[in-house]
């Protein structure tokens, strides 16, 4: 064959698709040949500027002469996918932090973002994206926040752990195409709703860098997310949206981010409405783009606004350029100009994904995995119990299911319309679980006499109360801990009936539980468990799993017991790091119903700030069931500054273990992760002296301890 003619051919059979596009066949940003880089370079430089400023917009237009569909960067998957019709509903964030365990949420995220891309539209509908805009990885410094269900938590290397996970799952580990984009929010500094898009928030960098930035930074470094969320909030009164020391210096400068910058929703506007830093749009949109933002989150069409900046030079040109293309590299990244089969994702499809069985196993282990059992004492005297917890069937002849939420699903914030399983409530999981053997009795909650009734008639009652998304959510804030006075009174007159009453809490943060300490004999924590968590809580109350989740957050007594709301120094009272007064229940806190006993310690006696050690020690499960143990080391410095916490957070591993069988865990510790950030030579420093290491089962249940000299 002559050579035109074979040079004929493969231009036909590229046309049509048959064989990759090339550098001198088609333009360079359909050249698979190249970078991601390359391509989205070569697709910006072909815009327009009014292409170019539409394609910063959250609703990023199609432009068909490129061949580009709509983008929407606007899509929710905090504990699944979220506003988006059906998908497999998992525990609330706040649950996932309480099982304290990074391996199984890492698997939770990948089977959401699975989701994501069987629900995928590319024409760009909202909610119907891969722009995931989760997990929520902000600090939950204060139990009143609102938001508090959407966090993992109080502590920076607990959220941390949990958070690379879920970046990790989210985005997947294909080594070319991403599943998904995973977005932490908000950057940064952002717990409260109250005033929240105008809140000036004053903190020193050191508490920054030591508490509100961790779990952010351990995202992009570690776990690669390629989107952040800048919050609503002011630093030091710099709006984060505007603040290019947060978002250039720190994030791309500092920590190499690689990835997109969306605003929160309306926060350009707000830069003018909320908090007076600029006085119109075209300012605005200068100030954010400066700043660091790639993406403009806005009600508002402000894509004349991005032109006229940069017409009148308040923006370069090539700070757009630089925001479009980095946009384009991610959506590319994405495969949406690739040959389908090239992209592994493209085959994944509702019916093989949106409630699997694999999905819906995971929901109810992540659910299961997420309740904490925190009180389980003998019940009173003369009724013929030592623990109520597990139920004895053998001993049990009935049981009443009670309160506001024993018959109610509750998801929390940012869940699916509809769950892809069958999602049986607590009463309902009960029924099913004990069958004809034990009477289930129940009545509506607002018929007090008859609760009180069936209580009194049966042989355990089970109550369940708690908090809805009607007190605590996105845009309110809590002014108590306790239980509102109907609930209350309703759980009074049930125990005074029935001294045999198990309360099981449903919520998104921590609730006061000092009248239950002292009058109820189990409290079961639930969190919003997710739509098998009706199942979970039945397989818990009847011995069927036995539980290890453990508090992501300290259980004050009281409110009052807190700084103002508004105070954001971490070291004036908040967490279990710096708590002044007795709680209820301490961060990390769990049990059993087995036992756990520790052994000895075996660490180094002396180490340098740049080496990394292993704290090993046996655990042995002396109880009589198998079970799961959360081992947990924390640290703190002998003669410390009295602004140094009183111990922190460094390691920690979930573990089961068969009855009467030991194991040797090992927990690595990095001797830099114990610095804290120097102002004065702007870099974290390990101070030198004497440290100590606690292993145990909570921040409030230390069982082994020993010393280590740092250098």
């Amino acid at each position: 064959m002559k050579p035109t003619t074979c040079l004929s051919l493969v231009l036909i059979l590229a046309a049509a698709g048959a064989l990759p596009a090339r550098a001198a066949d088609a333009p360079a940003y359909k050249n698979l040949a190249l970078s991601f880089e390359e391509r989205a370079a070569d697709l910006t430089a072909r815009m327009s500027l009014a292409e170019k400023a539409s394609q910063v917009l959250m609703a990023a237009p199609a432009l068909p002469r490129l061949g580009l569909k709509g983008c929407n960067w606007w899509s929710e998957a905090l504990h699944g996918v979220g506003r988006a019709g059906r998908a497999t509903i998992y525990p609330e964030a706040i649950g996932m932090g309480a099982t304290w365990d990074p391996a199984l949420i890492k698997q939770v995220a990948s089977a959401i973002s699975d989701e994501a891309r069987a629900k995928y539209d590319p024409d760009g509908a909202r909610y119907l994206g891969l722009m995931l805009w989760c997990p929520t990885i902000n600090m939950a410094r204060v139990p009143r926040w609102g938001r508090t269900e959407e966090t993992y938590g109080e502590d920076p290397y607990l959220t941390g752990r949990i958070g690379v996970a879920y970046v990790e799952g989210i985005q997947g580990d294909d080594p070319k195409y991403l599943k998904a984009i995973a977005t932490p929010k908000h950057f940064a500094a952002h717990s409260q709703e109250i005033g929240r898009m105008s809140r000036d928030v004053h903190v020193s960098e050191s508490i920054l860098r030591d508490y509100y930035f961790p779990a952010f930074q351990a995202a992009f470094t570690e776990g690669h997310a390629l989107s952040v969320m800048a919050a609503h909030n002011e630093i030091n009164n710099i709006p984060c949206t505007a603040n290019k020391w947060l978002l250039t210096d720190v994030l791309r400068d500092e920590w190499h981010f690689q990835g997109s910058v969306v605003t929160d929703w309306t926060a350009v506007t707000q830069l003018i409405r909320g908090h007076g830093y600029a006085s119109n749009d075209v300012e605005a949109v200068a100030d954010a783009m400066n700043a660091g933002i790639d993406v403009i989150c806005d009600q508002r069409p402000l894509g004349d606004a991005v032109v006229e900046a940069v017409n009148t030079k308040r923006v370069s040109l090539e700070t757009l350029d630089r925001a479009v293309t980095q946009n384009l590299t991610l959506r590319l990244r994405l495969g949406i100009l690739d040959p389908p089969d090239q992209v592994p994702f493209t085959k994944v499809t509702a019916a093989t994904a949106v409630g699997s069985r694999q999905h819906l196993a995971l929901a109810l282990k992540s659910s299961q995995e997420a309740i904490v059992l925190m009180k389980n004492d003998p019940a009173p005297k003369g009724f013929g119990f030592e623990k109520l917890l597990p139920l004895d069937l053998r001993r049990v002849d009935s049981i009443a299911v009670l309160g506001p939420y024993a018959n109610v699903n509750q998801y929390g914030a940012y869940s699916a319309q509809t769950s892809a399983g069958a999602a049986p409530t607590i009463l309902d999981a009960m029924r099913t679980s004990v069958g004809d053997r034990v009477q289930i009795n129940t009545a509506d909650w607002s018929d007090l006499d008859r609760c009180v009734h069936l209580a009194a008639t049966s042989t355990v009652a089970v109550v369940v109360v708690g908090l809805n998304i009607k007190m605590e959510k996105e845009g309110i804030d809590r002014f108590s801990l306790d239980l509102n006075d109907e609930q209350q009174h309703f759980l009074e007159k049930v125990v005074a009936a029935n001294p045999l009453t198990i309360v099981v809490l449903e919520g998104g943060s921590p609730i006061g539980v000092e009248w239950m300490k002292d009058h109820v004999p189990a409290i079961l924590n639930v969190w919003y468990p997710g739509e098998a968590g009706g199942t979970a809580t039945a397989d818990v109350l009847l011995g069927r799993y036995n539980p290890a989740g453990r508090l992501p957050m300290t259980f004050h007594r009281s409110a009052d017991d807190l700084p103002p709301m508004d105070d954001y120094s971490i070291t004036n009272g908040r967490t279990y790091m710096y708590a002044r007064t007795p709680v209820s229940y301490p961060f990390g806190h769990g049990l059993s119903y087995t036992q756990f006993d520790y052994g000895p310690l075996s660490a180094p006696d002396h180490a340098a700030a740049d080496e990394k050690i292993d704290i090993a020690f046996p655990l042995t499960n002396s109880g009589p069931l198998e079970g799961e143990e959360v081992a947990q080391l924390y640290v703190r410095k002998l003669q410390a500054h009295p602004d140094r916490p009183k111990m922190q957070l460094k390691g920690f591993t979930r573990v089961a273990i068969a009855k009467g069988q030991t194991q040797t865990l090992h927990l690595p510790l990095n001797i830099a992760d114990l610095g804290f950030w120097s102002e004065g030579q702007h870099r974290y420093v390990v101070d030198p002296g004497q440290y100590e290491l606690m292993v145990g089962s909570s921040s409030g249940d230390i069982r082994q301890r020993q010393t280590i000299d740092i250098r």
